[in-house]
């Protein structure tokens, strides 16, 4: 036995010994290497905060330093079993005062060296046989230069250092993994192992494994001694409150993911032993469909689900819980579907005559030129059963539009009327009688009135005067404009001023020509002369009153 020791140049005295009142064989198969370097290092964080910062873990091939800058805590603490300066602290890693004691324990039964020290003393453990019985004592030195915080000085093993080398993985303080959601009451992390293996996390310390989708931080105040084991409920309900909040695509993809497998995948799992509920409607469906597809719905039976299938929706079975959110969520089952599509009786393209396909594909075209296209399908339907006076359907669950067929028997004004209709609600999402769905009619007839009289003009009148042509009164010809064009193009003859262009029909073709004309002022109106080829072309007076297009240029 030594009487005094220097360690960070500081000589500690030799004290006495004292009997811990403990014997090695006290729970001597429970504890391992993982244990002691737990408690060490769960020690320090408490010491600390949890600030990582302010602790040193050194790791050399002899033995492993852990140290810290706290306040430490004093001998008695060591001494007494029991003793804890965290049991009042919710925030502690540890609360039972018993860990260092079984610390120490399990390095004597490992036989590995072991020192503990804080403010102003030092704690070797050794093992001491009374009554037939190994005992743990420790020898106490003291100091006369208090230290600042504690440290433990540990000899080192194979096993000892492989945990040091990936300390992120059994304390999240000094894990590099960035949390996928994380709320005040605690953390999901991507999980570690590709198995159905999950790993639980209490206060940032390695608990255990559970089968999980994901890695969870908690924080649960009632574990056992060991801090080895957890209530399953309380764990589950820390693991719902998480979920139920989380708005992240990645996790809650995965449990949609997995809820739609068969019972034996997702029957274990910690995340379906809560009740489960969300926060975050909208999230759910929208990763519902992004892993399905926008034909996916729920599964309420095998009949209506068979029925479903025809009607082209794919349905999909999934664990209840689930099932509930995403209905909630506003995902149709597959019973509303049928309710929705039995009410139509489909004409499959198959059924369509030549005729019928050439107008739809006609009015589609139309509609198209406008600027008026539907991003989901139209079909033709030949009843529909709420009413026999409906000709258009529109579904804006599948923006799918529907003609009735009786609207191609006659014909395509028919037909594309229907399609504008319904189109109409497409792009408005209004109804019949609603102002929005009047103004989205209203806006387009406008848009499109507007946009054939840039391309072609209006209609007005001129006439054929002897060898003149007689412009129509709605010109406004200024004395700066007093000219114009005639252009000659196969059998049209355009007269082309700086405000206005005309278009008027000959009789003939014509090789092409440009001509420059004064526009004179008669009793008539303003009027060209025209040589004697285009007098002819126009049939000569006989061709009073001719129907033109005026269009005034922008």
């Amino acid at each position: 036995m030594l009487t005094s020791l220097v360690i960070n140049e500081r000589e500690y005295l030799f004290k006495e010994e004292f009997d811990v009142n403990l014997t090695l064989d006290y729970e001597n198969d429970s504890w391992v290497e993982w244990h002691i370097l737990r408690e060490f290092i769960s020690n320090a964080l408490d010491s600390v905060g949890g600030d990582k910062d302010r602790i040193s873990i050194q790791s050399t091939v002899d033995a492993i330093t852990i140290s810290d800058d706290g306040e430490g805590y004093g001998i008695v603490l060591a001494k007494r079993i029991g003793a804890s300066s965290k049991k009042t602290d919710s925030e502690s890693i540890g609360q039972f005062g018993e860990g260092t004691k079984m610390a120490l324990l399990t390095c004597l039964r490992l036989g590995l060296d072991v020192t503990l020290g804080s403010q102003n003393w030092l704690i070797q453990p050794f093992e001491k046989e009374l009554e037939c019985q190994r005992v743990l004592f420790y020898r106490v030195y003291e100091t006369a230069v208090p230290a600042q915080g504690s440290f433990v000085q540990l000899q080192t093993t194979d096993k000892l250092r492989s945990i040091i080398e990936q300390l992120g993985h059994y304390f999240l303080p000094y894990s590099t993994v960035t949390p996928l959601w994380q709320s005040d009451t605690g953390s999901v992390y991507p999980r570690c192992k590709q198995e159905h293996l999950g790993r639980v996390y209490n206060k940032g310390v390695f608990i255990k494994e559970v089968e999980a989708l994901f890695d969870y931080g908690v924080s649960m105040e009632k574990l056992n001694r060991d801090r080895d084991l957890m209530d399953t409920s309380e764990l589950a309900d820390q693991v719902g409150s998480l979920l139920r909040h989380t708005d992240q695509e990645e996790i809650i993809k995965a449990i949609i993911g997995v809820a739609a497998m068969e019972e034996e995948v997702w029957r274990p799992l910690i995340e379906f032993k809560p009740y489960l509920y969300t926060t975050q409607s909208e999230k759910w469906a929208a990763a519902f469909h992004s892993l399905f597809g926008q034909k996916a719905v729920l599964s309420t039976n095998e009949l209506a689900s068979l029925e479903a299938q025809v009607l082209g929706y794919q349905p999909l079975k999934l664990q209840s819980q689930i099932h509930r959110i995403l209905k909630d969520a506003g995902v149709p089952e597959d019973v509303e579907k049928l309710r929705e599509d039995y009410k139509i009786q489909w004409v499959s393209p198959g059924e369509l005559t030549h005729q019928e396909k050439e107008l739809l594909k006609q009015a589609k075209e139309c509609a198209a030129a406008i600027h008026w296209e539907c991003d989901g399908e139209i079909r033709v339907f030949s009843h529909y059963h709420d009413s026999d006076d409906i000709t258009g359907l529109y579904l804006p669950e599948t923006r799918t539009i529907g003609i009735k067929r009786s609207q191609l028997e006659k014909g395509l004004s028919a037909t594309l009327g229907t399609l504008l209709h319904e189109l109409a609600h497409l792009h408005s999402g209004a109804d019949d009688y609603s102002r929005d769905f009047a103004t989205a009619i209203n806006e387009k007839l406008a848009s499109t009135l507007l946009q054939l009289m840039r391309n072609n003009g209006v209609p007005a009148k001129a006439n054929i005067e002897e060898m003149n042509l007689v412009l129509p009164s709605s010109l406004s010809i200024t004395a700066q404009d007093l000219q114009c064009h005639l252009i000659v193009t196969g059998a049209d003859l355009i007269v082309k001023t700086s405000q206005h262009r005309l278009r008027f029909p000959l009789l003939q073709e014509m090789e092409p020509v440009i001509l420059k004309r004064r526009i004179r002022l008669s009793s008539e109106g303003f009027c060209v002369s025209l040589t004697d080829e285009l007098a002819a072309a126009f049939g000569g007076q006989q061709e009073h009153n001719q129907s033109i297009l005026c269009h005034q240029l922008e």
